[in-house]
């Protein structure tokens, strides 16, 4: 796949993500989400975090670590879509290519922008989960995460801050789920 085809994804997989913050009302921002650390808000302001900072990395600038963001639940969606459209726009005049300074070493644009697809797919999922929504993913956004995460080595993909072991998931679950489960959430 080209690296075009996935920030179409990523922008596809956004717009989802923004439907189902959409639909919050008061109650839904502090309620858990299968991500433990997080609730409902703080997923929200991790995501538009990432999604910040990897704007930042297109341009190969210094990964903002102390970045936080707090998101004002009456501006959430807007925010969140905002920020997403400015990323994307950044990786498309940038290109996804080269390698860029991370905190632990270089990577390369590709994994990270492959990253960000699988991030919004996997916390769009714990938004839904967390609220009793449901997540509409297509089929294509879906597989190519789910190839992301699998692309991983398990030191990687099980380290501190990053996924849980696999969880299992029932059988004739649909495919957002069974990623959920290899992502280590308990769908």
């Amino acid at each position: 796949m080209d690296d075009d085809s996935l920030l179409e994804l990523i922008a596809e997989a956004v717009v989802e993500v923004g439907r189902i913050i959409g639909t919050f009302d008061a109650a839904d921002w502090s309620r858990p989400t299968p991500c433990p650390e997080f609730d409902v808000r703080a997923v929200v302001g991790h995501l538009v975090e990432s999604l910040a900072q990897y704007a930042d990395l297109a341009h190969a600038r210094p990964l903002n670590e102390g970045l936080s963001v707090r998101v004002a639940p009456s501006r959430a969606r807007a925010t969140y879509l905002a920020t997403a459209r400015s990323t994307v726009a950044a990786w498309r005049e940038t290109g996804v290519s080269g390698e860029r300074r991370m905190p632990w070493g270089t990577a390369s644009a590709g994994d990270l922008v492959g990253y960000l697809l699988l991030e919004q797919v996997g916390h769009g999922w714990d938004l839904a989960r967390a609220t009793s929504r449901s997540v509409w993913f297509s089929d294509r956004v879906v597989a190519r995460a789910f190839d992301i995460a699998r692309g991983y080595d398990d030191r990687t993909m099980r380290g501190p801050g990053m996924f849980g072991p696999p969880a299992a998931v029932p059988a004739g679950s649909g495919a957002v789920d069974r990623l959920a489960g290899f992502l280590g959430r308990r769908p």
